[in-house]
């Protein structure tokens, strides 16, 4: 199974090819998968399977490490896809290291919220801090707006020709600090938001 050199990429939508890519050109094959028999999952690390009388395992480096298969020639490829963005999976065919399949984490790249515990109920705490978020946001808008709005022009002397009314600039400076300090506190109260479901 000669696949170190190409590393093999899943394709969106099409689970029963894989695509292989050469890395010195364009060029792109379509492979038929051949049937697999005895398949386990093994949580968190990969799977294991039987492929056409030989035992097949595809997971992460940690599979392959605990079933006393060596994955050092494959780190530099490892560390390489990775940086790409693409989540290495090493193949091992009877206990020997056989190549990487690069998968790219298009559902992460495409999703709005991307869940990493599993728990389906993160969404909605997800979706209650975004909204606690955006109306913090507002907030702060406001606030900020209205000093501007008020203090600016009492400090450029609007009111004096009327009221007799003229700021000093170390209060204007003062009321702009004050301003500051308002929104950085409002915001901070972000970090006592209550999930509304607790795991």
């Amino acid at each position: 199974m000669k696949c170190c050199a190409w590393p093999l990429r899943w394709k969106k939508g099409q689970n029963t090819h894989w695509e292989k890519r050469s890395s010195t050109g364009p060029s792109v094959k379509k492979l038929e998968l051949p049937t697999l028999n005895d398949f386990s999952a093994i949580p968190g690390k990969g799977i294991r399977a039987q492929l056409e009388g030989r035992e097949l395992l595809l997971g992460n480096p940690q599979l392959l490490t605990e079933n006393q298969i060596s994955v050092q020639p494959l780190m530099e490829q490892i560390a390489r896809l990775s940086g790409e963005g693409e989540t290495p999976m090493l193949v091992a065919l009877d206990n020997q290291a056989a190549g990487i399949i690069a998968v790219a984490d298009i559902a992460i790249e495409a999703a709005d919220v991307t869940l990493i515990s599993g728990e389906l109920t993160g969404a909605v705490n997800s979706i209650a801090l975004s909204k606690a978020t955006i109306r913090n946001i507002k907030q702060n808008m406001f606030w900020a707006f209205a000093y501007n709005s008020l203090l600016i022009p009492v400090a450029t002397g609007v009111l004096f020709p009327l009221f007799g009314i003229l700021l000093n600039p170390m209060f204007v400076a003062a009321a702009m600090g004050l301003s500051s300090l308002t929104v950085v506190g409002n915001a901070v109260r972000l970090r006592r938001f209550q999930a509304p479901i607790s795991f």
